[in-house]
């Protein structure tokens, strides 16, 4: 599992609070032989139940008089604590000015600055919803929606037995990994907003953690389709689904063993394909994410039908095969080792300048994609 720190009621309960101070020295001839440095003017976002604190900072002085406005008192609430500095709490969303009035003294003459802070209340983060839990190799792809005003996300999870872990996150997704196979898994999603103001919670999702498997599929000359894929750790089997195509339903079989021979195929038809470790908890059966889908086309055995030749060519001829969108053609002559391969689209091949005197040796067989039928029995024919 990925490790993080274990969660605390201080996150639940966290109020963060953001101090900004602009510092503005005073000019000697104002303030004498000691120095009143003042803060600060600038704007700020905020979130409806998000504190702030700013202040004044002032030095070698004492402050005798501090006033405090706000141009919309219905947007925040603005108290000063006596010393130059102000807690600002959002109430709604909206746009005020706060404005800080300080008469300090020093060894001189008292000294009156004034700031201005500009607050922006929006929305506090919304709770992230529609989180989806997908398994993986090794561990989870969890995945969520955006919140809206949310900034980053805090990612919790947990087993029934232990305490909660948690990562960060600025995307609406994370991997998490080095998971138990067949463990069961809570995960709860919490966005954050405005420097990690804390929002709204998800619900706790469950999840068992199966390994995914990858699989081949061949369609055999024998009219069967075997199947074969990686072996996942501490599963107890594996789920075949598969479906023919203008089928509305999969049907399923099971195996503990890491391949499979489907001898229930039609020739000249599409099937797909799909593999799933599967464990079971309790009284019910978690399965793992789905291999990708494999399109199997079972291709009948082709004909070579004729085979005629001239001074300059060698025409190869065929059957048509349904469900085949090309074919592979294979021919040499019987005093040749290797054999020659051509590819075409057409139920027909001319071999150009034919060795005179030669016997050319044939077979054809149908494709489908990366699928391929069974091989034509071998033609021949002697070139004049």
């Amino acid at each position: 599992m990925k490790k993080g720190i274990k969660i605390t009621s201080a996150i639940m309960a966290l109020i963060l609070i953001l101090s900004s101070v602009i510092i503005f020295p005073a000019s000697a001839a104002e303030t004498g032989e000691d120095n009143c440095l003042i803060g600060a003017s600038n704007s700020y976002t905020m979130h409806t139940g998000q504190s702030m604190y700013m202040y004044m900072e002032l030095k070698y002085t004492n402050v005798f008089y501090e006033n405090i406005t706000t141009s919309n008192p219905d947007i925040v609430d603005v108290k000063g604590d006596g010393k130059g500095g102000m807690n600002i709490y959002a109430k709604k969303s909206g746009t005020t000015k706060v404005t800080i009035t300080v008469k300090a003294y020093t060894s001189a003459a008292p000294y009156v600055r004034t700031a201005d802070c500009f607050i922006t209340v929006v929305p506090a983060p919304s709770a992230p919803a529609n989180v989806r839990i997908r398994n993986y190799e090794t561990g989870f792809n969890i995945n969520w929606d955006k919140a809206p005003n949310a900034q980053r996300y805090v990612v919790y999870i947990k087993t029934k037995s232990s305490e909660w872990l948690y990562d960060l996150t600025y995307h609406n997704y994370m991997n998490i990994e080095d998971l138990e196979p067949g463990e069961m898994y809570y995960v709860q999603v919490q966005s954050l907003g405005l420097n990690d103001f804390t929002g709204g919670f998800s619900r706790v999702s469950s999840y068992t953690f199966v390994p995914r498997t990858y699989h081949t599929c061949k369609y055999n000359a024998n009219g069967t389709v075997t199947l074969n894929w990686l072996e996942a750790e501490n599963v107890q089997g594996y789920a075949i689904a598969k479906k023919k195509a203008g089928d509305k339903n999969y049907t399923y079989y099971y195996t503990k063993a890491t391949s499979f021979n489907d001898k229930n195929v039609a020739a000249g038809a599409v099937y797909y394909y799909q593999v799933s470790p599967y464990y079971t908890v309790g009284k019910s059966t978690a399965y793992g994410q789905w291999s990708d889908t494999k399109k199997v086309t079972t291709l009948f055995k082709p004909t070579v039908t004729n085979m005629n030749s001239n001074a300059s060519r060698l025409n190869i001829n065929w059957n048509f095969i349904k469900g085949a969108t090309a074919y592979k053609v294979a021919f040499k002559r019987t005093t040749d080792s290797a054999w020659n391969y051509r590819t075409t689209t057409s139920r027909y091949y001319n071999v150009v300048n034919p060795t005179k005197g030669a016997t050319y040796i044939t077979q054809v067989c149908p494709v489908n994609g990366c699928v391929a039928g069974p091989w034509s029995d071998a033609a021949s024919h002697y070139i004049d």
